[in-house]
C-alpha cells in the first residue's frame, strides 16, 4: 500500500468544532474524505514527497519544515491520523499556498527534478530509476490535484487539513 498524503478542505467552523477531540476529528476527516467532491478532498498518492521536494526544496532528513510547504507545512496538531499527526493550514496560509501553487507552473516545478538527487536523498517512493516521462506524468497528475484543491479552498475560505496514512 505505502504512504499517501491526504487532504480535506473544510470550513473554519467545522474545524473548530472537531479539533479538540482526536476521535471526533479523525472520524470527521475520514468521513469527509469519502463524501466530498474532489475539490474538497484529494490525495497525492505516493507523489507527496516528490512534490514537497520540488515545491520547496525540503527533505525529510530535517526536522525543520517550511510552514508554507504544501505537503509538510502548516501547523502540527495533536490529532493522530495513524502515521503521525494531522497538519492544518489556516485560511490565510491556505490562500498563500494557493497563490504559490498557481504561480508555480508544472514546467517550472519539473525543471527542479533530478533523478540522481532524488535517489541520493531518498525521496519516497523509490521509483526514480523510471523514465523521466513516466515520473513527470505521475507527479504531474497529483500536482494538478493539489493546485485545484488549494485554489478551491482559497475561493471557499476553507482551512486545509492534511495527513499521511
Amino acid at each position: 500500500m505505502g504512504m499517501v498524503a491526504n487532504y480535506v478542505a473544510i470550513s473554519s467552523d467545522d474545524w473548530d468544532a472537531v479539533k479538540g477531540s482526536s476521535e471526533s476529528a479523525t472520524n470527521f476527516l475520514f468521513g469527509r474524505q469519502e463524501e466530498q467532491p474532489s475539490e474538497r478532498s484529494w490525495d497525492l498518492d505516493k507523489a507527496w514527497h516528490a512534490i514537497s521536494v520540488l515545491y520547496s526544496g525540503g527533505d525529510l532528513a530535517s526536522d525543520e519544515f517550511d510552514p508554507e510547504d504544501c505537503v509538510l507545512g502548516g501547523v502540527e496538531t495533536e490529532i493522530d491520523m495513524g502515521l503521525g499527526p494531522a497538519r492544518v493550514f489556516d485560511e490565510a496560509l491556505t490562500a498563500r499556498i494557493a497563490d504559490r501553487l498557481s504561480a508555480l507552473s508544472i514546467d517550472e516545478l519539473f525543471s527542479r527534478y533530478d533523478a540522481t538527487t532524488f535517489e541520493a536523498i531518498g525521496v519516497y517512493p523509490n521509483i526514480w530509476d523510471e523514465t523521466d516521462e513516466e515520473i513527470l506524468e505521475y507527479v504531474g497528475e497529483f500536482y494538478e490535484h493539489l493546485r485545484k484543491g488549494f485554489k478551491a479552498a482559497k475561493s471557499n475560505r476553507h482551512v486545509v487539513v492534511t495527513w499521511i496514512s
